[in-house]
């Protein structure tokens, strides 16, 4: 998987990463590296809140 990582994103230096913003389907606008944050964080915090549901019952 991580040899697959910087294949799309070959060549993209932080400058434009940071300035570069694309709408998200809900609307908010995210530069890349906060698409990127995200979308390795949220599957984590899903993680979490199931295992604390579980726990609770």
């Amino acid at each position: 998987m991580l040899r697959s990582w910087d294949g799309p994103l070959h060549g993209l230096d932080e400058k434009t990463a940071d300035r570069t913003t694309a709408p998200s389907s809900w609307g908010v606008a995210y530069c890349v590296d906060a698409m990127l944050e995200h979308a390795v964080v949220h599957p984590i915090r899903r993680e979490l809140q199931f295992e604390r549901a579980l726990k609770a019952e």
